[in-house]
């Protein structure tokens, strides 16, 4: 009997096991699958989430560049103002001190003209009163010491005169050279630096030349002035002489 169930439920038996090994194989594949399916995902989760952060960071990098450059932009702007502000101080200073150079040049000529002025005032009274007092032979000596004095006293003048011409030629120079490097710092287009740099020269060559012509026309009315002075002094003197002569 035990034979006859064995023979006629045992393949049945078998079958059924086989089944079920078979269920349970294909269960087990279907959750390691799963398992390994959840477990890339979670992998790609995670690399995402990397990605995610290493995006992060690099935008949070990137923004606290962006937030720095804008700082270092707001820094070179201050430095560039403060730098315009400076140069702008410094023209200032420069046109005071030249016009102040000039200032006392020109309250230096005026001196030396006066001074001259009076040495020849009084040049002519002595030699006035000596031929009044003595005669012709010291009326001689006396006009060359006038011309003398005159003469010196114009090249004083001339010399005073072509200074002041050189300080105000200087300051003028200066201020232009100070007006090119803060145009040139402050433009950025280099045509437009080069039109000012060239502009500038022509205004500094044609400044230079008027101002040697005008220091060469002083020194040709001082020149003339001079000589005229020596003419009529020493024609004061010869008349002088020769009238307190007549009247011995």
């Amino acid at each position: 009997m035990l034979s006859r169930w064995g023979r006629h439920y045992m393949p049945t038996l078998v079958l059924k096991l086989k089944n079920l090994i078979l269920k349970l194989d294909k269960d087990c594949h279907s959750s390691s699958s799963s398992s390994s399916s959840s477990s890339s995902s979670s992998r790609n989760n995670r690399r995402s989430g990397g990605v995610g952060s290493s995006n992060s960071s690099s935008s949070s990098s990137s923004s606290s560049s962006s937030s720095s450059s804008s700082s270092s932009s707001s820094s070179s702007s201050s430095s560039s103002s403060s730098s315009i502000i400076s140069f702008c101080i410094r023209i200032v200073v420069v046109v005071v001190v030249g016009a102040a150079a000039v200032g006392a040049a020109a309250a230096g000529a005026a001196a030396a003209a006066a001074a001259a002025a009076a040495a020849v005032v009084v040049v002519v009274v002595v030699v006035a009163v000596v031929v009044a007092a003595e005669g012709v032979e010291e009326v001689v000596v006396l006009a060359v010491v006038v011309v003398v004095v005159v003469v010196v006293a114009a090249a004083a003048a001339v010399l005073v005169v072509v200074v002041v011409l050189v300080v105000v030629a200087v300051v003028i120079v200066v201020v232009v050279v100070v007006v090119v490097v803060v145009v040139v710092r402050l433009v950025v287009v280099v045509v437009v630096r080069l039109v000012v740099v060239v502009v500038v020269v022509v205004v500094v060559v044609v400044v230079v030349i008027v101002i040697a012509a005008a220091a060469a026309a002083v020194v040709v009315v001082v020149v003339v002035v001079v000589v005229v002075v020596v003419v009529v002094v020493v024609v004061v003197v010869v008349v002088s002489a020769s009238a307190v002569v007549a009247v011995v």
